[in-house]
This record gives structure tokens, sequence and C-alpha cells, in this order.
């Protein structure tokens, strides 16, 4: 028989890759132009071809709905094919407007939206060693062989996504709050307050830090949360409280301010607030002081923001409770490998010297 012997795996080469790999990518837009056709972009170029809009197929129209959403799938082409068309690594921008030509100048576009899709990652070639010997027979010439195989080389890319998401601007109002507990929090839902509503266009709420007193354009990591105006709640004696669920739960850090900003955009939306000074709905007691040691903002463009020294938005703040000394179970999954098309003649075979192989 043959025995096999490994000499392992070495690296041969490192390298950075160079185009983005194939990939579905599913995106959500939220707040724009209601009922308006609207055209896809990836780092500028038109990919009307490879998005499809969800409960359609490939290639049709993108229109946002009554409630000015838009979702779909947007199929990144595999950068083997010479065909199509590929976008070296790193940050590309994804932009949904209602300009067919992609214009960038304001007064040609009457909505869209943008976001950020990186991609970066190393390429690796291994090559693996294996010698198989036959053991030699008896009153039989002992011979000796040796084969050398080279493995297929393998591709690994990391998809990360910034931290950090940069918010939109609008005309949107703001109400800061410290965090005083030791260790922080972890916030898993906001309660708001409303006495009217818009008929169509949804509420987004998000948390963001605070410089120097006033709030950023830097939305926390999973605080940005949008709901449709049926999802709205409203009332006149502001009991009716509406639930901001964040889809994970938002660590704020001790002896921090910070502010959650709700906008829309048009000014259909009235949220109750408390000032200093005048008595409640119900006239039952005077308001005499602000308990969240911190003030609420307006502004016009989302930028520059004034503070509302005696006047505090009404809101409740859910926070995560653990359960300690417990035994949790955690599940890891492989992400499916994709298929991916090798190039033109990809397999190459060298003949071994002195074997007689051609």
């Amino acid at each position: 028989g043959v025995q096999t012997t490994s000499l392992g795996n070495r690296v041969v080469s490192v390298a950075f890759a160079t185009f983005i790999r194939s990939k579905d990518i599913e995106f959500v837009a939220s707040g724009m132009k209601p009922l308006t056709r609207i055209y896809p972009f990836f780092d500028g170029i038109d990919i009307s071809t490879y998005v499809t809009p969800t409960g359609s197929s490939a290639g049709a129209a993108l229109t946002t709905n009554a409630a000015g959403a838009a979702t779909g799938t947007f199929a990144l082409p595999t950068p083997e094919v010479s065909t199509n068309p590929r976008w070296r690594t790193g940050t590309r921008a994804f932009r949904l407007t209602d300009s067919s030509t992609n214009s960038l100048i304001a007064a040609n576009v009457r909505t869209s939206a943008e976001s950020d899709y990186t991609a970066k990652g190393m390429i690796q070639t291994v090559q693996g060693t294996v010698v198989a010997t036959r053991e030699a027979e008896v009153q039989r010439t002992s011979a000796t062989e040796s084969t050398s195989v080279m493995m297929a080389t393998g591709t690994t890319r990391v998809l990360s996504q910034s931290d950090r998401v940069i918010a939109r601007r609008g005309d949107p109002v703001a109400q800061a709050f410290f965090i005083d507990q030791e260790d922080g929090i972890f916030v898993t839902s906001l309660d708001l307050f409303f006495s009217q509503k818009s008929s169509s266009l949804p509420m987004t709420l998000q948390i963001r830090t605070m410089v120097n007193g006033y709030p950023t354009q830097t939305v926390l990591p999973f605080s940005t949360v949008n709901k449709n105006a049926d999802d709205i709640s409203i009332s006149t004696d502001a009991s009716v409280a509406t639930t901001f669920t964040f889809d994970s739960p938002v660590y704020v850090q001790p002896n921090t301010e910070y502010a959650f900003v709700a906008l829309c955009n048009n000014d259909d939306y009235t949220i109750y607030t408390a000032r200093m000074g005048q008595t409640t709905l119900d006239g039952s007691r005077l308001i005499s002081k602000n308990p969240y040691l911190s003030s609420m903002y307006k502004s016009q463009n989302g930028g520059t923001w004034t503070a509302e020294q005696n006047e505090d938005v009404k809101f409740k703040i859910r926070r995560a409770s653990f359960t300690e000394n417990t035994v949790g179970t955690v599940q890891l999954v492989n992400d499916e490998i994709p298929t991916l098309t090798l190039k033109q003649n990809p397999i190459e075979v060298d003949a071994t010297a002195g074997s007689g192989a051609t």
C-alpha cells in the first residue's frame, strides 16, 4: 500500500482584496417623498438591473409607498465575470434618488437617501505538501514516488460597517438626559407622548451623543427607530404612550449626557412637553423643577440647536435588567459559502521531473 505523509500547509503570499465580492444586500429607506419613482446608484453607477424591489422582480421600477418608504435587495455581481460591473474595495455610497441621472444639484432632486457600504479583506495563498511512499515488496525492487499537490487558493474578505452613523438633517426636537448610574445602562425602548400626528409620513427617533452641552450628528449604534404614522398613538391628556423599541439594547456610558432626537419631514407631529411655572394638564399641581438635569433643544436645520432651559419633553426610558449567575447557550453557524465562477483555464498541471508524466 501507499503511506501518505502531510508536511502541513504554509502561506505562500498575502495580498489585499482588490474588488468587492458578490453578495446580496437588503436595504430599507424611509422618510422619502411618498409615491415617487426612485433610482438606485452604487458609487455613482446605475444598478437598476441588479436591484429587486420587495415583492417584485429584478430590474423592476422602485417606488416609495404612501409612507415614503422603499425596500429591496441589491445583488452585487461577481467581479470574476468580465462583463459585470465591479467596484474596488473600500467605502462606496449606495444612493436612492428621484433623479434618473443621479444629479447632485439640490434644485434637480426632490427626494434622496444615501448610506455607505464598506468592504475590505485579505487574500491568502496557501500551499500544502503531501509525500506519498509505496512500501517495498519481497523480491521486487523498491520504488518511491513523490507527489506535490498545490491546494486551491482561498479568498477571505471581511465586511465592516462603521459603528457610528451620521444623522440626516431636518427640523427636529431633542431632549437631553444624563446617565448617573454606575457602569452605565442598556436602553431597550423609549416612550413619547403625542397630541397630533401626520396622516402618512413616519416618525424617526434617534439617540445621539452630546458635545459642549448640545446634540451632535453622531447617532449611537442600533438607536434609530422608524415608526409609520399608523403606529403612532395620540391623546388629549398625554396619557397614551408610543413606544419606540430598539432592534438591540443601546449602551450609554455612565456620567455622560446624551440626547434623543425626534424628527420627521413635515411639522404635523406634536409631542407633549412641560414648562416650569405652568400647571399640569389636569391642573393638579404646578411644575416647579427640572427633573432630568438637562434641557429640551429645538433646531431648524438639524445642526444648530437652541436650548429651552425651562421646558422638557415628556418621555420614559426603559433599561435592560440582566439575570446573573445563569447558564446561557449560544449557537454559532457558519455563513453559507457562495458559489463562485472560475476564471477561464483555472487549473494548471506540472509534470514531475523524471516521472515520465506529460
